[in-house]
């Protein structure tokens, strides 16, 4: 018995933890798409703010959420694109995986891309569209 507990406890090991880093790379990817969507959704309600004000707040925005929930924070890059109509927001994140570094030759295979976009709606310019439908749905 003790043959085969030494042959069957590293496997056994070796799977519990393989599950649980599994378990973490899942979180981290599911939060990270979850926050590029939370910080361009806070960036596009500045309607009367500047690019540039936009830019900076969608930033702190960010950072604050990433802080709190990311367990892996190895090689975080974040970029955010902020146009007229809209706030683009991309985070990528560079995950070393243990051992893959031997196994596999493909030095892309750890790194993750998530985005989010938000549209800016100024509410003006909203309320305007909504009574040029109405205007031309009585009319027809």
């Amino acid at each position: 018995m003790t043959l085969e507990a030494s042959l069957i406890l590293p496997v056994i090991f070796a799977g519990i933890i393989f599950t649980i880093y599994l378990g973490i790379y899942l979180y981290d990817i599911s939060v990270m798409k979850q926050v590029a969507h939370i910080a361009a959704l806070r960036g596009s309600q500045l309607t009367e703010a500047s690019m540039n004000e936009v830019k900076i707040y969608t930033e702190q925005q960010l950072d604050k959420l990433l802080d709190s929930k990311i367990l892996m924070k190895e090689n975080l890059q974040t970029e955010i694109k902020v146009s007229y109509g809209k706030v683009k927001v991309r985070i990528i994140m560079n995950i070393k995986i243990p051992l893959m570094q031997w196994l596999v030759k493909d030095k892309g295979m750890g790194i993750v891309r998530k985005e989010a976009e938000a549209v800016r709606v100024y509410p003006v310019n909203f309320i305007r569209e909504v009574r040029k439908r109405n205007e031309r749905q009585i009319s027809e």
